[in-house]
């Protein structure tokens, strides 16, 4: 059966023209830009901070969070908002696909995947779900990402065993996929325990009704499958769960009438005054990334930005770092400098604004804090004259990465394919050299420091990344 229906295209050829090719903005949280108290710095930093909201909230490349644009609440009606939008991506997607548009289509296919999985209780045809996923295998295929394309695919494989590839794939991705559709055959199956608060609703795995809960489920493929629970007085609820081989994983769902994301929650004061010291005082490490990270759940935020005015000379200088929650990474944003007029302040806060959204729209990986040191990514080569030899052949690019891909954390040996490529060794990446001289530098510099007078008014760093 292949994942594909009639309904399903036609509402695809209904929208498609209506339909704008974007991806989701990225959900940002900006702490209020401090100053230490004195030289009139409180004041700009005040003044700075307003103009440099005022810009982002009129921004339509980002979302604010906790400020001004609360998100949107749960609602009793049954719709669920982020389906919408899911939808549309997914439309937008498929065109950008036909064009070729890999890239494109990846992010588009990216952000409506995000959309689904976190309102999946609404989700009332999953057909479109699995869709997704399979376009998101023929898309990474296509850029080169082989091993997303095997994870993808396989998703759609553990959900739907009997599934075939899509006429729109191109001939490698068919290739791959029935290649993947026999060794998923070959796999053992699982089971899975699903409870609800209250008992008695209507279970469905992956679209198909399962029965009252509590239930047990023992015929399931190893992978990721979604569920979903309704009762008629009770409401809804749903999660994607990973099955494994041997003992049973339990779920437990407590269904609730509210549809539709969920609101922020307002920070507390102090975890705010945390952050914004740590960062005011170069300490990014794990205690800045954990407050961070609280901060995040509490707002839903994809994105924080934390920054610091300070004097120097006749004007100020604004410090600021991103923070990504999912990537566990912190950047350092270039400073803006700015005297003390209002017509200074509004110009570098206008363009710090457009930095944020550059940022949180493509974290910029290229300028990594590490160890306190920001460290940049070396310019690209020159490309060779006509005359010389042929350069050696790239390696396979890595994986970009959406709202929902973790950087830092590696995949697990368990489950993966044996046929699956070796990762690339660390001491072929451009950070592994760039922080190794960072270092001999950093000897170099504490020598001198172990024989200076010691400056009472030093800042202390402690930033740590970890890759």
């Amino acid at each position: 059966m292949k994942i594909r229906s009639w309904s399903l295209l036609a509402a695809s050829l209904l929208n498609a023209t209506t339909v704008a090719a974007q991806t989701p903005p990225p959900r940002t949280w900006l702490a209020p830009l401090g100053a230490e108290a004195g030289a009139g710095a409180g004041m700009i930093s005040e003044k700075f901070d307003e103009a440099a909201r005022q810009e982002l909230r009129k921004s339509k490349r980002i979302e604010m969070r906790g400020d001004t644009r609360p998100a949107q609440a749960a609602t009793t009606t049954g719709a669920d908002p982020r389906v919408d939008q899911a939808e549309n991506l997914r439309t937008a997607a498929k065109a950008s696909f036909a064009k070729k548009d890999f890239e494109t289509a990846l992010k588009q296919l990216q952000g409506a995947l995000a959309f689904y999985e976190e309102g999946i209780a609404a989700v009332n045809r999953l057909e479109a779900v699995f869709e997704t996923l399979g376009y998101l295998g023929a898309c990474s295929l296509s850029l080169g990402y082989d091993d997303d394309a095997k994870d993808y695919f396989n998703r759609v494989l553990a959900i739907m065993p009997e599934a075939a590839p899509l006429d729109d794939y191109p001939v490698q991705s068919i290739e791959l996929f029935e290649k993947l559709k026999k060794q998923q055959a070959k796999k053992k199956k699982g089971s899975l325990t699903i409870k609800t608060d209250p008992p008695g609703a209507i279970v469905k795995v992956d679209g198909t009704e399962r029965g009252a809960s509590p239930v047990t489920i023992n015929d399931l493929p190893r992978g990721e499958h979604y569920i979903q629970a309704s009762a008629e007085a009770s409401g809804v609820a749903g999660a994607k769960v990973e099955v494994k081989g041997g003992k049973a994983e339990n779920v437990e769902l407590k269904l609730s009438t509210n549809v539709g994301p969920e609101p922020a929650q307002p920070v507390d004061p102090a975890l705010v005054r945390d952050v914004a010291k740590m960062a005011a005082e170069g300490k990014l490490g794990a205690p800045f990334r954990e407050r961070a990270d609280q901060i995040a759940e509490l707002t839903k935020a994809t994105c924080l930005v934390v920054g610091h005015v300070e004097g120097q000379g006749n004007g100020y200088v604004l410090a600021a770092y991103v923070y990504s929650p999912e990537q566990k990474q912190v950047a350092a944003l270039d400073e803006s400098r700015f005297r003390a007029d209002l017509s200074s302040v509004n110009v570098q806060a206008t363009t710090f604004a457009h930095a944020v959204e550059e940022a949180c729209n493509k974290f910029p990986y290229d300028k990594i804090v590490v160890g306190g040191v920001v460290v940049a990514r070396a310019p690209a080569p020159a490309a060779p004259p006509p005359s010389a030899p042929a350069p050696e052949p790239e390696p396979k690019p890595k994986r970009p990465l959406p709202p929902a891909i973790t950087l830092e954390n590696p995949e697990p040996l368990e489950g993966r394919d044996e046929d699956d490529d070796e990762a690339s060794p660390f001491y072929t990446e451009w950070w592994f050299w760039t922080v190794a001289g960072a270092a001999v530098l950093g000897g170099a510099i504490a020598a001198g420091f172990a024989f200076a007078p010691e400056d009472t008014n030093s800042t202390k760093v402690d930033a740590e990344v970890k890759w």
